[in-house]
């Protein structure tokens, strides 16, 4: 180094000027990779290079900062360097902060939304329960004969197994949707979130006698996201139409999804339903948050939906139909290039 102004001493908290002149290896202390790869940029005869970076202060304090590198390559001095830092660290602890009041925001819809199905969910595992127990005791009496029917005894077991998955799976799917931690970017298959969003509801449109038929597109990319987001995402729709439909009760009780793939390489998913639609005046308000239609409802559900698909990069709206309601949500197919551009 060979020039600094005030603003990098106070920035790294050095004593004076004599401490940051020489050697850079302090710059790169806490991210040394930065330094191969701005070594690397110089070397491509790039013109400049830019990254977000830690920077380790003086004092022990670790800092976000955003490192921009310019190559001028002058006559006089081909090998000169301009480095120019922006501190970030408040900026990155508040989005930290709000990412984290997301994250519990999402939790209480999750559970929320669960609180709703509470009584098919009880009903849904309590069914598989009792067909074990009638199956445990009608295969003991089969034993207990002088002559026990192994056959009957081996096709009773083979039902008691099958039942216990079908509660064990009932059982998972509630546990993913309850637990609480932070989110989890992975490849996501976005039709086996819509499965399973499916089959969490599957009870409760059964017991409101509403129809739910899909057409999913096996053409489907895998998206880079949260798995139990997305999923949250998908529930939530589709307890908005079962609500929907089972307030307006009409004659005509279905609700559609669908999952596809246009030309132009936009992925959407749909949710339809023959629930009346929205008024035209909530229209603009219905992803707000703390807005419902309805008085027992916190009205977080639809405003979390719109801020997890915000998160992922893609948008997600409503318009009314013929017959109701038809939310769409659009997601981004390809990662984002984390490569730093020049």
């Amino acid at each position: 180094m060979t020039g600094v102004n005030d603003s990098a001493i106070r920035l790294l908290n050095a004593s004076g000027k004599g401490e940051l002149l020489g050697p850079v290896r302090y710059l790169f202390s806490a991210s040394p990779e930065t330094a191969t790869r701005i070594i690397a940029a110089r070397f491509n005869e790039r013109c400049n290079y830019i990254e977000e970076m830690k920077l380790r202060a003086f004092d022990g304090r670790l800092l976000d900062v955003l490192l921009f590198v310019t190559f001028p390559q002058t006559p006089d001095n081909p090998d000169l360097a301009l480095i120019m830092m922006v501190d970030v660290t408040a900026q990155r602890r508040a989005e930290r902060q709000l990412r984290k009041v997301e994250s519990d925001f999402a939790h209480a819809a999750r559970v929320s939304a669960l609180g709703e199905l509470v009584m098919t969910i009880a009903h849904e595992v309590r069914q598989p329960l009792s067909v074990i127990v009638t199956d445990a005791d009608t295969g003991t009496r089969w034993l207990d004969r002088d002559e026990p029917n192994i056959a009957k005894v081996k096709a009773i077991m083979a039902r008691i197994m099958e039942n216990s998955h079908r509660a064990n799976q009932v059982i998972s799917r509630i546990q993913d949707m309850t637990v609480k931690r932070d989110p989890v970017r992975q490849q996501v298959d976005v039709n086996a979130v819509v499965e399973g969003a499916l089959a969490i509801v599957a009870a409760e449109s059964q017991v409101q006698a509403i129809a739910v038929s899909s057409r999913l597109d096996d053409r489907l990319p895998i998206v880079l996201g949260d798995r139990i987001q997305l999923q949250q995402v998908v529930v939530n729709l589709l307890l908005n139409s079962i609500q929907a439909i089972s307030v307006s009760a009409p004659e005509m009780r279905e609700i559609f999804v669908e999952t596809s793939i246009d030309e132009r390489g936009t992925m959407t998913l749909s949710v339809r339903d023959t629930g009346g639609g929205i008024p035209s005046g909530h229209l603009d308000r219905i992803f707000n948050g703390f807005f419902s239609t309805k008085t027992d409802s916190m009205g977080i559900g639809l405003a979390i939906c719109r801020s997890i698909v915000d998160d992922h990069g893609g948008t997600i709206s409503v318009a009314n139909e013929v017959k109701g309601a038809n939310f769409r949500v659009t997601l981004p197919i390809s990662v984002p290039d984390e490569t730093p551009n020049e």
